[in-house]
């Protein structure tokens, strides 16, 4: 029998530092995922508990927003195909992209550029 799928039922928001955002953020925590940047970063796979893994029509969404400073950029892991994918890059800029999971990826679905706070 192969891995368990497990739904990601904490539809709630995550507040995370940039270095979980490029070590992994864990869906479980919440499936909005709320971070500040300030430096470029590359953000990493989704991690899951052992044995799990996504499933189908699962979500994640990302609030990123810049610092003061901003011009920061993200780069995505090869499991989320973010193809047209940007970041505003102006200072305190709050950009906002939605991820749906096909089986195999996580596929941009939603994007909101440069609402600046």
């Amino acid at each position: 029998m192969g891995p368990a799928a497990r739904s990601n039922k904490n539809d709630v928001a995550q507040v995370v530092t940039e270095a979980v955002l490029v070590s992994g953020v864990s869906p479980y925590a919440g499936t909005t995922i709320d971070v500040t940047l300030t430096a470029s970063r590359v953000v990493g796979a989704p991690v899951y508990l052992s044995g799990e893994k996504a499933s189908a029509s699962d979500r994640l969404s990302f609030i990123v927003r810049q610092s003061s400073t901003g011009s920061y950029t993200l780069t995505w892991n090869a499991v989320f195909q973010a193809a047209g994918v940007a970041q505003t890059a102006s200072a305190t800029a709050v950009d906002t992209v939605g991820f749906e999971y096909d089986g195999a990826k996580w596929v941009a679905d939603e994007q909101l550029e440069g609402v600046v706070a």
